[in-house]
């Protein structure tokens, strides 16, 4: 059982959203400034749920977010899924009007061991945060390979270059491990 709750982790972002305003731009170096005005939101496995949680208004976060990118976003187990919901019922699409990417390894319905339970179940892993939004292999390749999506993604919703997740869709073979979305919601602007 986790020591911190999720509904505190979703305050505690929400809290360092609130002084992103005021108190980032004091700590940077001489003549850097911070633009918020991209403020994007990444999360992994519960720290995805955090990310949505937020986007979805939980806790009123103050400022606006650009883009929403879960990699292996989880949002419970079978038996236990803490505050906040926002899975349920998965027939109702995510109110979220940042554009969304949604990563998922395929590893979470996993069990680790005979004795253990699968860290992300069927019905409340990636698949169910992509459904919302109507493999084995190396770590390295892994990170490689969700860190090449998130800078696409954000070099789309936030530069507009839509040309690297251009070269993801059109050859999805340049990636370092074999991509298989469960549904791919991307068009590209030109083939």
């Amino acid at each position: 059982m986790p020591t911190t709750s999720e509904m505190q982790e979703v305050k505690s972002a929400t809290e360092v959203i609130k002084w992103l305003a005021s108190g980032l731009n004091p700590l940077l170096p001489t003549n850097v400034e911070g633009d918020i005005s991209k403020l994007s939101l990444v999360g992994h496995s519960r720290g995805g749920k955090t990310a949505f949680s937020l986007a979805l208004g939980i806790c009123r976060p103050s400022l606006p977010f650009s883009a929403v990118i879960g990699i292996d976003p989880v949002a419970g187990t079978k038996c236990f899924q803490p505050q906040p919901h926002i899975l349920p019922p998965l027939s109702e699409p995510f109110k979220i009007s940042a554009p969304i990417t949604v990563i998922g390894t395929g590893l979470g319905p996993k069990s680790a061991s005979p004795i253990t339970c699968p860290c992300a179940p069927d019905g409340f892993n990636h698949v169910a945060f992509f459904s919302k939004n109507n493999g084995k292999g190396s770590r390295k390749l892994m990170r490689e390979c969700c860190s090449g999506l998130v800078v696409a993604s954000l070099k789309a919703y936030l530069d507009n270059d839509e040309s690297f997740l251009n070269a993801i869709y059109v050859d999805p073979s340049i990636a370092p491990v074999d991509l298989n979305p469960q549904k791919v919601m991307y068009k590209t602007s030109s083939p």
